[in-house]
């Protein structure tokens, strides 16, 4: 049918999650679903690796940790997504700053922004981060590549997620996890070493941070708060 009409369909699969052996650590990489969800005869191009999405902070974050499972699945095959569910922004349940939280992990995962709350009806603030062009680029980039957490699991705390982006640029995300403000660091050299001087960019603010060479600290992030920021390389002279 797709070659009769001469366009490509897109082909949505209902799920494919972590397998037990993903959950507990024993095992990495693509396993059971996994190893053919993105190829083969069934080469889908986008499934859902978690379960039906609420808005509450807790099921943000579920969705979150099991995409984050599933990364190599996504990273090895460009182009196929992990699909962590619809977008709960605008909907009764989250916080403003949850939903600006939720919506830069989303686009640093990578996989489709679908929109579930009632346009008709939705806040200005709620419309303000729907609309942020340079989180939403992050979620575009040519990549395709699904970020990812860096370092330890901390769900009541500081968590560090990564982005590759095409141009040798990163994209960051310093997340609050916990209910008590906490300052974050990002040790530029031991995470992207690639670089000595990266120039930081603030996503939400759209505002230049300057050039850095060893640590940003992101001073006292509020509870389910965050910080998204955009590296890019300063080439020494």
């Amino acid at each position: 049918c797709a070659a009769r009409r001469g366009r490509k369909f897109w082909m949505a699969c209902s799920s494919c999650g972590p397998t037990d052996c993903l959950k507990n650590g024993s095992c990495s990489g693509p396993s059971g679903c996994g190893r053919w969800i993105a190829s083969g005869p069934v080469s889908c191009d986008v499934w859902r690796t978690g379960g039906d999405i609420q808005a509450r902070w807790s099921s943000i974050m579920a969705n979150l940790d099991t995409n984050q499972l599933m990364a190599p699945v996504q990273n090895g095959n460009p182009g196929h997504f992990n699909d962590p569910d619809a977008l709960q922004v605008g909907n009764i349940g989250l916080t403003l700053t949850e939903q600006r939280s939720h919506f830069a992990c989303w686009c640093m995962l990578g996989g489709p922004l679908l929109i579930s709350t009632d346009l008709r009806q939705i806040s200005d603030d709620a419309l303000r981060i729907l609309k942020a062009e340079e989180l939403i680029a992050i979620n575009q980039d040519r990549l395709a590549a699904q970020g990812v957490r860096i370092g330890p699991h901390n769900p009541l705390g500081a968590e560090l997620w990564a982005k590759r982006l095409s141009g040798g640029r990163h994209a960051v995300v310093l997340l609050n996890r916990g209910s008590t403000p906490v300052d974050i660091l990002l040790d530029l050299p031991a995470t992207f070493p690639e670089s000595a001087v990266w120039m930081l960019r603030d996503l939400w603010a759209r505002a230049d941070l300057g050039n850095y060479s060893g640590a940003y600290v992101a001073k006292a992030v509020p509870s389910h708060d965050h910080v998204a920021l955009l590296l890019s390389r300063v080439l020494s002279t």
